[in-house]
């Protein structure tokens, strides 16, 4: 895959976390997912439109950072913060487990 930029090596390249889901648990995710008909029905289609956000987030000189989600705990987490899994939800966790990862 060719990119129509190289991705700067410096420290001023802002990082941005990324979700990465499993797909084993794909099926789980849209189980819980109070907005599942906002999702891609198939991992296969999820993971060919977030490698091309990924490709994107380069191109546009942020720095994409793969963050596994294991979504048995994000349903754990959604629940103890009393708020439905929904692409905001799921938005903070990435952040939160991001900021956790990377500090």
């Amino acid at each position: 895959m060719k990119l129509k930029k190289k991705r700067k090596k410096d420290k001023g390249v802002p990082a941005l976390g990324v979700g990465w889901y499993r797909e084993d648990q794909w099926p789980l995710l849209l189980q819980h997912s109070a907005d599942r008909e906002n999702l891609n029905q198939t991992y296969a289609k999820w993971l060919e439109m977030v490698n091309k956000k990924m490709e994107d987030l380069i191109v546009a000189d942020f720095q994409p950072l793969k963050i596994p989600v294991d979504v048995h705990d994000m349903v754990r987490w959604c629940r103890g913060q009393g708020i439905a899994m929904d692409g905001e939800a799921r938005a903070a966790y990435v952040a939160m487990q991001t900021r956790a990862h990377f500090g």
